[in-house]
C-alpha cells in the first residue's frame, strides 16, 4: 500500500521549458548533503581508483545508490559491493583515519575494505590475507571470527599468510576441502 505524504500530485511535479517532468526527488534518494560527503571523502582519501561505486536508476524507478566496492574480499572470485548510506558513512571515514594513523601511505587504499568487513561484521576470506599489510591484519582480524576454507574461501589466513612468506613453497595452495570431490588435481 502505498504511503500518504500529504503531498498532492500537482504540488510533487516540477515545471521544465513548460511541461510538467517527473515529480521531485523523493525522500529516500540520498541527499545534496550526503552526495557532497562522498565526494569530500573521496578527494580526502584519494579513492580514485574504483573503491567508490555510484548506481544511478532511470527516473521514477529506483534512487540512487552509493557502495563501496568489495569484490573478491569475502568470496573468491565474487563481485562484490557493500551499500554506503548517511547511516554508515562516518565509519568510512573512521576506518580510514585508523588506518592512515597506522600508515599515512597505505592506511586510505584498505580502508574501504577495512569498512565492509566492519560493516558485515565478518573477516575477509582467509585467502585475502596474503594482501592484507601484516601492520593492519589485527584490524581486519577484530571484524568476527575467523573462517574456515569453503569452496568459496580456499585458504585459511594463516594458511594464506604462510604462503605469502613463502613458508611452504605453495604460494596460492587450495586447501583440500575447497575442491569438489572428483576434481582434485
Amino acid at each position: 500500500m502505498a504511503q500518504d505524504t500529504g503531498a498532492s500530485d500537482k504540488s510533487d511535479r516540477a515545471v521544465v521549458n513548460g511541461a510538467a517532468s517527473v515529480s521531485a526527488v523523493p525522500a529516500s534518494v540520498p541527499s545534496a548533503e550526503f552526495a557532497i560527503e562522498v565526494m569530500r571523502l573521496i578527494a580526502k582519501h584519494e579513492w580514485f581508483g574504483g573503491e567508490i561505486w555510484w548506481h544511478s536508476f532511470p527516473v521514477g524507478e529506483s534512487p540512487s545508490q552509493v557502495f563501496v566496492a568489495c569484490s573478491d574480499l569475502f568470496l573468491w572470485g565474487c563481485a562484490d559491493l557493500e551499500p554506503l548510506t548517511p547511516d554508515n558513512i562516518a565509519l568510512l571515514d573512521e576506518a580510514a583515519g585508523e588506518l592512515t594513523a597506522i600508515d599515512d601511505c597505505y592506511g586510505p587504499e584498505w580502508a574501504p575494505r577495512l569498512f565492509c568487513c566492519r560493516t558485515r561484521k565478518m573477516r575477509p576470506q582467509g585467502a585475502y590475507y596474503k594482501y592484507i599489510p601484516d601492520q593492519f591484519r589485527d584490524k581486519f582480524d577484530a571484524c568476527g571470527p575467523e573462517r574456515q576454507p569453503t569452496f568459496g574461501d580456499p585458504q585459511s589466513a594463516a594458511q594464506a599468510i604462510e604462503a605469502r612468506q613463502g613458508g611452504n613453497g605453495k604460494a596460492g595452495a587450495v586447501h583440500e576441502s575447497a575442491v569438489p570431490e572428483g576434481n582434485a588435481p
